[in-house]
């Protein structure tokens, strides 16, 4: 699939990359990433990331994720929310990822902007508090 070299203006990449979170356009019918922005490319320096499946270069899984907001955006066409879990070498990770339909207007194309937040650190805190207040009560 080709995609028009200034898909998107400089100005929605200086927007795009101000962000501190992960974000990428994906194509939603094979999940292929056709952007991402700063954050990303730091993130993952030489490894190639356009062009392949989201669900791979940034989770390390075959296929989609059984929390993945996707489907649900396309089928109600509004952004949804899903916090998931991955394991990496041998440590729980989780992401708080958002998705939302864009819509191309010179195309009526459908594309997904894909955010990801690493809230691993969050999610920690929380379950050591219900231990604790588990051990409590």
């Amino acid at each position: 699939m080709k995609y028009k070299k200034n898909f998107l203006s400089n100005f929605n990449k200086k927007i795009l990359n101000a962000v501190p979170d992960e974000i990428s356009l994906i194509e939603p019918k094979e999940r292929k990433i056709i952007f991402m922005n700063s954050v990303i490319v730091k993130k993952y320096k030489n490894k190639k990331i356009i062009g392949n499946n989201c669900f791979n270069s940034f989770h390390g899984i075959n296929s989609i994720c059984n929390e993945c907001p996707i489907p649900k955006t396309l089928k109600t066409n509004k952004a949804s929310q899903a916090i998931c879990i991955n394991e990496q070498n041998g440590v729980k990770k989780y992401s708080s990822v958002t998705t939302i339909p864009i819509i191309d207007e010179d195309t009526n194309k459908k594309y997904i902007l894909h955010t990801l937040r690493d809230v691993t650190k969050r999610k920690n805190a929380e379950n050591n508090l219900k231990g604790m207040n588990a051990k409590i009560i």
